[in-house]
């Protein structure tokens, strides 16, 4: 017998026995267990580790795509801030305003531009920028008796990269509205013209051709004035001087200027003639005086105010509502109360043409033609600095209730009884302070007098600004008076 780990010869060959074969095999396979075993666990912590780097890429990856897409949105914003700057920079070398944002340029803490920059520069104050100015027509043979545009200008802080487009309103009390319509249109499709100029260039396209060689305009939100503006286009075709910027827009508002007020004016309410609110010098000097800047002091000084002058003025009052009702004859007026606090009327105003649209959303809009009123005027009206008219919109009257009725929506009604709660409010501001000028200079024939018809008239020219919130309304209220005066100075120069 040969022991288990003996080795026979076999043709020479050495071989092991049976039982020293198998624990062979047994060696074997246990040793490449074991390395397979080995080559597992390698495998596996070179796969962690693998999953490891992998996930750690992928978070700094994140951490960079953030990064840049950070960066790309603040140096979008740089440009975007520094293109609006730009303009405006460039528009202050042009012109010279009056009030920034509602503020007397007189009065600002710094010079304009750098007033404007922080203005442009603070993320937390994105509403528009208004500016108020003064345009003499530079064509010498300009056949209008106009000496002074007087403009507000809008620029979002949007523009130029986003909508809403920059817009105008004439402020010019002796400019019929119809006409200054025409201008605020006019100045719609300057804007529109400057924007296409600009995609066209962009495009590489400096003009864009159709088959007859008219301009044809994109149907972009900012043609969407569709009936003023078309009108606009049809008659003219616009013609950019000054560059494809706010400069360009304010000298192309120039040159055309003739050609928008020689068009047919849209018809507008007329309840007298144009209201002049131009203070003069003996109106400044009026106003320095603390007497008069004082509401106690105008309360004592006109309780001491003898009987015959209140008897006068009672007269001046009785007077001024028969010119009323003569003046709202085909107004439908009537008396709804009489005591001892004042008279209320009831009457209708026309917008006519030059009536109001407010839309809601895409679904709702209301198209103010006309509005039933209340107008209260107080017994002590003309005597009395508090003593203000005060007109409110009569919602009692079935067709003021259709209006609101015909908005479908529940939160577009509120929001449009809203708009009228505002109106209310923002003309017992304007009523009260030209209570106080009246009291201060009585008399009909002064330039400085309000009577109640040109009071009824600012309502209906200026009803959009009335709709505002307060302060929105008061910014406008001061820079319009501001303007006013303004041209008063320069006139009179």
């Amino acid at each position: 017998m040969t022991s288990a780990n003996e080795v026979t010869v076999v043709d020479g060959i050495p071989t092991e026995s049976k039982a020293g074969a198998a624990k062979s095999r047994t060696r074997n396979r246990n040793k490449n267990r074991n390395s397979r075993k080995s080559k597992e666990c390698f495998s596996s912590e070179n796969m962690d580790t693998t999953t490891s780097h992998n996930e750690a890429q992928r978070s700094l990856q994140g951490t960079t795509g953030v990064a840049k897409s950070k960066k790309a949105e603040n140096k979008k914003k740089s440009l975007s801030i520094r293109a609006l700057f730009k303009e405006l920079e460039k528009l202050l070398r042009y012109i010279s305003p009056i009030t920034i944002n509602g503020l007397p340029v007189k009065n600002l803490a710094c010079e304009p531009i750098p007033f404007l920059k922080k203005i442009i520069e603070d993320e937390t104050n994105m509403e528009e920028i208004f500016m108020t100015f003064l345009m003499k027509p530079s064509d010498p043979d300009f056949p209008f008796d106009l000496g002074i545009l007087s403009v507000t200008l809008c620029i979002p802080q949007s523009y130029p990269n986003k909508l809403p487009s920059p817009t105008i309103m004439v402020l010019n009390d002796d400019i019929p509205r119809g006409y200054g319509l025409n201008i605020e249109f006019g100045f719609k499709q300057i804007v529109s013209t400057v924007l296409e100029n600009r995609r066209s260039k962009k495009q590489g396209k400096w003009s864009a051709k159709g088959k007859d060689g008219s301009n044809k305009e994109k149907n972009t939100p900012e043609n969407d004035e569709k009936d003023e503006s078309r009108t606009i286009e049809e008659l003219l075709s616009i013609e950019v001087v000054g560059g494809n910027d706010l400069t360009g827009m304010v000298k192309t508002l120039d040159k055309y200027l003739e050609k928008f007020l020689s068009m047919e004016k849209k018809d507008t309410i007329k309840l007298v003639k144009v209201m002049n609110n131009k203070q003069d010098q003996e109106d400044k000097k009026l106003q320095e005086k603390a007497d008069y800047e004082k509401p106690e002091n105008h309360e004592s000084r006109m309780t001491s105010t003898t009987p015959s002058a209140k008897v006068e003025r009672y007269k001046k009052r009785t007077e001024e509502l028969e010119q009323l009702r003569q003046r709202l004859r085909e107004n439908n007026v009537t008396v709804l109360t009489n005591n001892a606090h004042g008279t209320t009327y009831k009457f209708v105003l026309y917008f006519k043409s030059d009536d109001l649209t407010v839309e809601f959303g895409d679904s709702d809009e209301v198209t103010i033609e006309k509005l039933f009123v209340k107008l209260f005027v107080p017994k002590e009206y003309l005597y009395h600095p508090k003593k203000g008219t005060k007109l409110s919109i009569d919602m009692s009257n079935n067709y003021n209730i259709g209006l609101v009725n015909s908005i479908k929506d529940t939160n577009s009604r509120l929001i449009f009884g809203k708009l009228i709660n505002n109106i209310s409010k923002n003309y017992d501001l304007f009523a009260q302070d030209i209570c106080q000028l009246n009291c201060r200079t009585p008399s009909r024939d002064s330039p400085l007098y309000w009577t109640i018809t040109s009071q009824l008239n600012f309502f209906v020219h200026n009803i959009q600004k009335l709709m505002n919130e307060k302060v929105d309304f008061q910014n406008w209220y001061e820079a319009n008076k501001t303007m006013n005066s303004e041209v008063s100075s320069q006139v009179s120069m």
